[in-house]
This record gives C-alpha cells, structure tokens and sequence, in this order.
C-alpha cells in the first residue's frame, strides 16, 4: 500500500516538474540572455502567473502555500478513506469484526477531516495575514 502511495505521489511530481520544464521558455539560450539573475527572476514570475504556482518571494508565504497544498491533500485523502470504511460498513454482511473495524475508520477519519478542515482555515489565516 505504501509503494502505490508513493508511485501515485512521484508520478503527481513528475508530472507537475514537467509542465514547469517543459515550457520552451527554458531553452539555454533565453535563460542565459537577460540583464542577469534578478531579470531571470522576474520572467520566471510572470511564466508562472496564472499557473497556480506561489511566486512569493517571502520564505513565510512560501511555506504557508505548501502547507495548503499538503493540507489539501491530506483532506482528499482522509475523505477517500471515509467513503472507503462506509462502503466497507454496508458489505460486511452482518459480521460484527468487519462492522466494528469500519466503524473505526468512520470515527477516525471523521476526526482527522475535521481537524484537517481547522488547520486549512488556520493556515488560509495565516497567509491572508501574510499577504
């Protein structure tokens, strides 16, 4: 289970990298050409607007945006597992192992959405302070 985990999240890497370097825009003759690093910076902000990706140059705001992004994965993930311990719950058929054990799940992915639903207000807080 774990290995799947981890292929679903590489191949989600990977292909997040690849749109980013695909973009002919990182061919070595304009990335080298430009009034240097700073200038690279700034055509580098505006490829990446509209696109999703944080373009703040504060560590704070950066690290806030990825603690979304991963909270916003951890909630789809503990909401899959809700629906996959109720679907366990209506075909256990009566056995009282099998209905107890999803009732489990139920409980605790309840819990852990509604303390992931907190810290994504928390964190949303956060970064409108920053911002």
């Amino acid at each position: 289970m774990k290995k799947k985990i981890f292929l679903l999240i590489g191949i989600f890497a990977i292909g997040l990298l690849s749109g980013v370097f695909a973009n002919s825009a990182f061919r070595a003759d304009t990335v080298f050409d430009g009034p240097g690093l700073e200038g690279g910076l700034q055509y580098l902000k505006t490829l990446l607007l509209g696109t999703g990706i944080d373009t703040s140059t504060s560590l704070i705001g950066a690290i806030l945006f990825w603690v979304r992004i991963l909270l916003i994965i951890a909630g789809t993930l503990a909401f899959v597992g809700f629906i996959w311990a109720g679907v366990l719950y209506v075909t256990t058929f009566a056995s009282e192992e099998n209905s107890e054990k999803a009732k489990k799940i139920m409980m605790y992915t309840g819990i852990g959405i509604i303390v992931i639903l907190f810290s994504y207000a928390l964190t949303n807080f956060f970064i409108n302070a920053a911002v």
